[in-house]
Formats: C-alpha cells, structure tokens, sequence
C-alpha cells in the first residue's frame, strides 16, 4: 500500500484518466486538472462551436440595402396594396424590417 506523499506524487505525474491516475486520485479531479481540462479541451470545443454558428469562418457579405431586390410583379404589389389598406404603421414597418432581414440572411447563407 501507498503512503499518501506516493499517492500525490503518483496522481500529480499519471495521465489524467488512466487507471493509475484513477487509483490514486479515486476518480476526483484536483483544481489544477479541472482547470487543466477546460483548457485543453472545453475551451477550444467551445470556440469553434461559436465561431461556426456566428458563421466567423466565412466570407463577409456586403449587406447593403442595394444589394437587396424588392420583387416588382403583380402577386407582389397586390400584397403590398392589401397590407398598406389594413395595416397599422407599425406592422408596416415591421414586415418591411422583417422581409430585409429575410433577403440579408439568404445573402449570407
């Protein structure tokens, strides 16, 4: 049997994980290895995973309302006509914002 000073050496130099690290440590991450962890592996797992859902990889995209077309066809200006004839400012406002929106995310993707 290990005296607790072996114990400690052994746990602090055994790769985090392995059986000897399990025995002498019973499987409890110490601080320093739970700080360990986060960096070498919570970390950059983290970061990647942003920098792919806020599309930080990709091209930039110039989002410029010139580059956004409003449809000129009839189906068009008649859903322009219906929602100018029974809708509040506001609304008007909104489902234009919502439709540049739209148009600027189809850009990107």
């Amino acid at each position: 049997m290990m005296n607790n000073n072996n114990e400690n050496t052994i746990h602090n130099t055994a790769p985090l994980g392995s059986y000897v690290w399990t025995r002498s440590s019973n499987g409890r991450l110490s601080l320093k290895e739970k700080q360990a962890l986060i960096r070498r592996a919570l970390l950059p797992s983290m970061t990647q995973f942003l920098r792919t859902m806020l599309h930080l990889d990709q091209p930039k995209v110039d989002l410029t309302l010139q580059n956004i077309e409003v449809p000129d066809n009839r189906f068009f200006r008649e859903a322009i006509r219906e929602l100018e004839g029974c809708a509040t400012p506001a609304l008007i406002g909104h489902s234009w914002r919502t439709y540049y929106w739209g148009a600027a995310l189809g850009q990107i993707e």
